[in-house]
């Protein structure tokens, strides 16, 4: 007969913890173990092997739930085309999308939009593509490249597509909630809207509610919607000790359950002790979330 492993060996051999081990299962029956005499869990070397397989597509962006209905083959696939040729993908599909951009070709650009995603996982794809895409197309108009229409169009795209892969991507009803917001007077959302899309990923019921909301509004939703975790994007605020002053109230003003995470360009300029400051990066937000859901035996 051939090797079987206990949950903890699986747990050691993937680098998944064993909550997540069990979550995978229950949830979304993405691996089946057998059953000891005793009723204890036990996997096969191929489980093994599959584990491995999506902690790697997952630490992608992809999400767990449509992994599940692959098979081995399939995720092996879906690796290798992410893996073996990423700067060929970005590199045709970036000369695409900017074509599609100077003919104003909305729905063209959403479809650039969802390949790569298709392709990479969506926190990848905003991480690798989109977020650098909007970067290069702002410093553009400021040196005469591009015009201004092409950023809002750009911007408009790509809301639409990360609000459909939120949409998507509905949690349990008891999972945790996060709350993305703007820090109070800032409109710049795209940030904020990339970390909703992220949390509905990692397994939150994730929110966004749009800019710009008031310090009072949002604790009135950290206690209404029983938030475990409210993440503050501020870029570029006309004020920075408005925006500390705004974010040292939230403090205050929140229940103990929620945890505050500010991110954003301006962050760390705003020096306030005992602030949180949330990963520079999506994959790292994703690994964040993953493990405070695994540490609260939620994932």
């Amino acid at each position: 007969m051939d090797k079987q492993y206990s949950i903890q060996e699986a747990s050691q051999l993937t680098g998944l913890s064993d909550v997540l081990l069990r979550a995978w299962e229950s949830r979304y029956k993405a691996v089946i173990p057998g059953r000891n005499a005793g009723n204890q869990r036990r996997y096969s070397l191929d489980q093994i092997e599959r584990l491995r397989l999506l902690a790697r597509a997952v630490e992608r962006g992809h999400r767990i739930s449509l992994l599940a209905d692959l098979d081995t083959p399939e995720l092996e696939s879906l690796l290798h085309d992410s893996e073996d040729s990423p700067g060929g993908l970005l590199g045709e599909s970036l000369d695409d999308a900017y074509s599609a951009i100077r003919a104003i070709r909305p729905g063209e650009l959403g479809r650039i939009f969802q390949d790569v995603a298709d392709a990479l996982g969506p926190v990848r794809m905003l991480e690798s593509f989109a977020l650098p895409l909007l970067y290069e197309l702002g410093a553009g108009w400021r040196d005469g490249t591009w015009k201004i229409q092409h950023e809002h169009l750009a911007t408009e795209v790509l809301k639409i597509f990360i609000l459909n892969q939120a949409s998507h991507n509905p949690s349990p009803p008891d999972a945790p909630a996060l709350l993305s917001a703007t820090a109070p007077g800032q409109r710049h959302e795209i940030g904020a809207m990339a970390v909703a899309m992220t949390a509905s990923i990692a397994g939150f019921q994730s929110y966004y509610l749009g800019p710009d909301l008031p310090v009072a509004e949002l604790i009135d939703l950290a206690n209404s919607l029983h938030l475990r975790v409210l993440a503050v994007s501020t870029v570029f605020p006309e004020s920075l000790s408005q925006t500390r002053r705004d974010i040292e109230a939230l403090e205050r003003g929140l229940p103990d359950s929620c945890r505050l995470l500010l991110g954003g360009q301006s962050a760390g300029l705003l020096n306030i002790s005992g602030i949180e400051l949330a990963p520079s990066d999506l994959l790292g937000f994703l690994r964040w979330l993953s493990n405070l859901l695994e540490s609260e035996g939620n994932a």
